[in-house]
């Protein structure tokens, strides 16, 4: 009986363990911070020198991205405005470059309070693609 009862505690606190560890996780607390891994903040010699020998005035596929106006990402069921906020910080402002995205590299980059399983389970992402073949239709139809 004693050893029933002992091999019973280590479970219970085995248990407690995994549900300790899981929460953190999912808390992200764990997991690194991605701006300390930026090559150009760690290397002092980084620095961009533009080409000289660049003088064209056509217009490249950077400059055609750049000059690309924002979709509104309120339409996706899910995203408010401070969502939206939190994915133009991350770099995200169209349809396309949420399509493109993972839940979980998409979660890392956004604030703890937007998980993988939230992205999932709204379906953030699948919505995009619809949204954005919605687009693609409408610019074909004109």
């Amino acid at each position: 009986m004693k050893k029933f009862l002992h091999r019973l505690l280590i479970f219970a606190l085995l248990i407690a363990a995994y549900k300790f560890v899981r929460k953190q996780v999912l808390r992200r607390r764990w997991q690194p911070h991605y701006d300390d891994y930026v090559p150009h903040k760690a290397d002092p010699d980084w620095d961009f020198h533009p080409r000289d020998d660049d003088t064209s005035s056509e217009a490249t596929p950077v400059d055609e991205v750049l000059q690309t106006p924002p979709d509104d990402l309120t339409l996706i069921k899910g995203i408010g405005p401070s969502f939206q906020e939190a994915l133009n910080a991350a770099g995200i402002f169209t349809y396309a470059e949420l399509a493109s995205q993972d839940a979980d590299a998409l979660a890392i980059l956004l604030p703890e309070r937007i998980t993988s399983h939230r992205i999932r389970r709204e379906a953030w992402i699948e919505q995009a693609r619809e949204l954005l073949q919605k687009q693609s239709d409408e610019s074909e139809q004109e």
